[in-house]
């Protein structure tokens, strides 16, 4: 058989034509399929889909990111998104990213390439890859992760719109991309270095020790920075001494004894005995006189008052033995007229007296014979 040639028909045609656009079609989806594919494997930033960046990819630092300014500062203050983080205020704040330093921030744009490729970046999802590094949050359970652009995009521009400013803690460059609220910067911020506290060595009052502590610590109730306040000193004595100003008896340290002001003989405290008056006789005056009761003296003093009452009689006096002397004779008497019986008597009286004298008389001198022969 020879060759057979194939007439075309218009069915014939008609099919060719659609293959035709069918294969065209196919192959312009594959196109677009591998330069979606493409874009896909080169993204920058915490997701390797830029259409990721607008949706709710898991690496957003504020899911669904945010639009201006102020709406950013409503998500900081309220401190949650829409996909219900409670950690964005203490993300931002260990970043060194505060809420002035947000409100002073101006919108902008920049590209993963500035500064000589030495941006970085952080978000919520671990991509593992050598570039990025776990942090944990502080007072939080989150970890972000932070580093480099993902596929060496550090080299290569990609723009972003973000609020651009610097961090007042250290001056240095920040941005926090709208679409996902995840920072980047040029040098992570230092922390905060605990406050140098001085030591300070005291004397502890209560244990007479020698103490090293903080300077904040220290409390002039319980220390004393002269160390020589631990130092053991010897217990003074003590004396009791009398007071000369106030008469009396005090305790004193040693050596504040002052002879001036103190006496050691106790006596000096004692109160004189108070010397009562007592009235007495004066015995050379014969008068009452008030005196001391320790000036009494028995030789001049009597304490009979009696013996003061006979003011002015005198002293009696002694009697001087005299020699009795012959008594001189009887006068005559004078003869009465005689009237009889009574005449006879009165003679006889009268002759008595005479008798009686004369015998007087030589009783008399008897007497004084035997004295003198006695003498």
């Amino acid at each position: 058989m020879g060759d057979t040639l194939f007439a075309a028909t218009p069915d014939t045609m008609a099919s060719t034509r659609t293959k035709k656009i069918t294969k065209i079609l196919a192959v312009s989806f594959a196109v677009m399929a591998l330069v979606v594919q493409l874009v896909s494997g080169v993204m920058p930033g915490e997701s390797n889909s830029a259409m990721a960046q607008t949706g709710n990819d898991p690496d957003h630092i504020i899911t669904g990111g945010f639009s201006s300014k102020e709406q950013l500062l409503g998500i900081y203050d309220a401190n949650k998104d829409r996909a219900g983080h409670t950690d964005i205020k203490q993300i931002y704040t260990q970043y060194g990213v505060s809420r002035q330093d947000i409100q002073n921030a101006q919108v902008a744009t920049f590209n993963t390439n500035d500064f000589n490729g030495q941006l970085k970046v952080l978000g919520r999802q671990n991509h593992n890859v050598s570039n990025r590094t776990a942090v944990k949050i502080e007072g939080t359970n989150t970890t972000v992760y932070t580093g480099g652009w993902l596929d060496g995009y550090n080299h290569k521009k990609w723009t972003y719109k973000a609020l651009v400013g610097k961090r007042a803690v250290d001056g240095k460059w920040f941005a926090v991309m709208f679409d996902c609220g995840n920072i980047v910067y040029t040098e992570e911020p230092k922390k905060p270095q605990p406050p140098v506290v001085k030591k300070i060595q005291v004397c502890d009052l209560a244990t007479k020790k020698i103490v090293e502590i903080d300077e904040k610590a220290y409390d002039s109730k319980k220390h004393s920075k002269n160390v020589e306040d631990c130092k053991v000193k010897p217990v003074e004595k003590t004396i009791e001494v009398c007071d000369l100003t106030t008469k009396k008896v005090v305790t004193i340290k040693e050596s504040q004894f002052d002879s001036t002001k103190h006496s050691k003989d106790m006596n000096d405290c004692k109160e004189a005995p108070v010397v009562k008056n007592i009235e007495v006789c004066d015995t050379t005056t014969k008068k009452v006189v008030t005196i001391k009761e320790n000036e009494f003296d028995s030789a001049k003093h009597s304490k009979d008052m009696n013996d003061c009452k006979n003011i002015g009689t005198p002293a009696p006096v002694t009697p001087v033995e005299k020699t009795p002397e012959q008594p001189a004779p009887a006068p005559a008497p004078v003869e009465l007229p005689r009237t009889g019986l009574a005449d006879g008597i009165s003679g006889l009286f009268g002759l008595g007296s005479v008798v009686a004298a004369a015998g007087y008389y030589v009783s008399s001198r008897r007497n004084l014979l035997t004295t003198l022969l006695d003498r």
